[in-house]
This record gives structure tokens, sequence and C-alpha cells, in this order.
């Protein structure tokens, strides 16, 4: 399960002792400031750079076809080179990324050959190219890939957070919007400690830290060399 914007900020309500019954934020109950604060928290998790947040994405590569478009919106060098692959019942297959020069000066017939599957992706123009060819009279494959996120700030109450609602990720987001709701408001000796925020900071870092997509349900684990 996942928390919508207005489940974390009645929970940020309920903690400090205030009025939980909202449907909307507003600056007369300091809803929209509770909101700002959440972004912020939400924020800094996204800088973690390379992000911590990162997204699934796919095209689909059909037989003697050698470059597909990315899909609407995508810049294509936001890819992650490492995380391409063909999605495959049996198991993932990965895919070799490399530069079209190197596709060009090493399989000169690399606009025509044609296999059971490519091996190589690469860039041309703004489009992803393979080689080789997928054979002619093949099903199309799914080719997967991963990008970092882009940081987006959540408004609406029903929009919802890209971490489970259990998850560290989370706990780290409600006890910082709680802390700057105390302090600013004088709600008088804090709930919440420094010494909290910095425990759940410290857990989501080292995840970081030994290469793990956090906080997803059903999260793939990655290196920074590539999935294992």
């Amino acid at each position: 399960m996942v928390d919508t914007l207005l489940d974390v900020t009645k929970e940020v309500l309920r903690a400090t002792h205030q009025t939980v019954s909202i449907t909307s934020f507003s600056d007369t109950n300091d809803t929209n400031w509770i909101v700002d604060r959440i972004n912020d928290a939400l924020n800094t998790i996204y800088d973690l750079k390379p992000t911590q947040v990162d997204l699934d994405g796919s095209v689909t590569l059909a037989a003697s076809t050698r470059t597909v478009s990315p899909p609407t919106g995508l810049d294509i060098y936001r890819i992650y080179n490492w995380s391409y692959r063909i999605n495959d019942s049996d198991g993932d297959i990965d895919l070799d990324f490399v530069t079209k020069e190197f596709i060009v000066t090493t399989f000169p017939e690399y606009e025509t050959y044609e296999a059971e599957q490519p091996s190589y992706v690469y860039y041309d123009g703004n489009s992803l190219a393979f080689y080789p060819l997928l054979k002619a009279g093949s099903t199309a494959l799914t080719i997967q890939f991963s990008y970092p996120a882009q940081f987006i700030k959540l408004t609406s109450p029903t929009d919802i957070f890209p971490f489970a609602d259990r998850s560290t990720e989370m706990a780290y987001i409600k006890l910082c919007a709680q802390r700057d709701y105390e302090v600013d408001k004088g709600l008088g000796q804090p709930g919440v400690t420094q010494s909290k925020i910095d425990e759940k900071w410290g857990i989501i870092v080292a995840k970081y830290q030994k290469g793990k997509r956090v906080g997803f349900k059903g999260y793939r684990r990655y290196t920074n060399r590539g999935r294992i």
C-alpha cells in the first residue's frame, strides 16, 4: 500500500494533536504549510546522487526493426546504460550498451543482419537502436530499462508517494514534517527529536550505499554496474 498526500498530512496533524477532519489543503489551517514541509523532505530523498528513486520503462522491438522511439517525454540520455534488458519468462536477458561507432566499425552489416535476439543497444540520434535486428517473423520483444525519477511537488490530496507506506522513506518524511511543524508553531517540547530523524536518514543512506533501490513494493536490486 501507499500513502496519499492527504493521509500523511492527517498523520502529522494527528501526531501534533491538531484537528484532522480535513479533505483539502488551505492556508487558513496550516495544511498548505505542512504540505510544503512534506515536499521538502521528499525532495531531500530525491536529491541523493545518483537518485534513490528510480522508475522502469519499456519499448517494444518488432522483428526486422533497428531503431525504436523512446516513451513520450523521456530523454533517452537519462536511461541508465546498464539497465537495458529483454523481458523473458525465464529471466531477464541483459543487453550491452555500446556506441554507434562501435557497432558501425565492428558490424558493417548492422542495418540488415538479423538473429534470434539483439545483444547490443546504442543511441542513433534520439532513438534507441539494436543489433542484431530481431529475426523476421519473430514475436516482438519487450525491452525494459530504468531511469532516475525527477522530483515533482505533490499538491493534490490524492497524490501518492513513490514508496510503500511502511518504508523507512515514509517514516523519515513524516518525522521531518512533524518536527518542523512542532518547532514552527511552538507546540511545546517537540515529540520528534533530531536523533530520530537522523536514525531514519542513516538507514536510507546505508541502503543506497549498498546499491539497493529501496522503498518500492517488489523492488529490484541493483549495483552501480548493473543488476544483481
